[in-house]
């Protein structure tokens, strides 16, 4: 009877120490340093705010993806993302009477920097010389229509609220005239291309 007792406690031991062991070995798998680290907690943090609909965290997770892939791999003479498109559209408006490129707030509220893009690649679809200075709401409503019609770009901005707005927002901006870029500059570089066909063909 004692034999019996004995073999069973034995049996009861080695089991719970086999689990034991399974459990700490998986344990042991974990990734302790990135559970402690702060800006994984962080980083959870946010996405639980978001998923909680935190509207500012909502708008930051959207820039920084827009930033990432609409922004962030342009790149004009050793200039690259803001710096870069800045540069782009300093260039292509250069010629345009009542049009200087600053910045991408206020350099953007009389709608005339948009018309000049646009006139610039496809004069065919804005006469620039009838357009005026003191009819921003005019102008860049001509700039958005002609966009969304013509080159595929959706309305994202609206008139009013740039013109009635100091300092309208930056990232809204850049993010609208990001989309001229890679409508207008990849059209440039297809047409390089086959240039540059033609030239070995020939």
């Amino acid at each position: 009877m004692t034999t019996v007792i004995e073999t069973q406690v034995q049996y009861d031991n080695t089991y719970m120490m086999s689990t034991t062991e399974g459990y700490m070995t998986q344990e042991d798998d974990w990734d302790r340093d990135l559970l402690l680290d702060p800006a994984w907690e962080k980083q959870q943090r946010k996405s639980a705010e978001i998923v909680d609909g935190n509207l500012k965290m909502t708008l930051g997770m959207i820039w920084t993806i827009i930033l990432r892939f609409a922004i962030q791999d342009i790149s004009v003479e050793e200039t690259s993302a803001k710096e870069g498109l800045l540069l782009w559209c300093q260039r292509k408006t250069a010629p345009y009477r009542n049009v200087n490129v600053q910045n991408f707030h206020i350099s953007w509220k009389d709608g005339l920097a948009l018309c000049a893009l646009i006139h610039r690649h496809r004069p065919d679809l804005i006469d620039y010389s009838k357009l005026r200075k003191d009819d921003p709401i005019g102008n860049l409503n001509t700039a958005f229509e002609v966009a969304e019609k013509y080159l595929d770009i959706p309305k994202m901005l609206d008139a009013e609220d740039i013109v009635n707005t100091p300092k309208p927002d930056e990232k809204a901006i850049m993010t609208y005239v990001s989309c001229f870029y890679h409508a207008f500059a990849g059209a440039e570089q297809c047409k390089m291309c086959k240039l540059g066909s033609v030239c070995v063909n020939d």
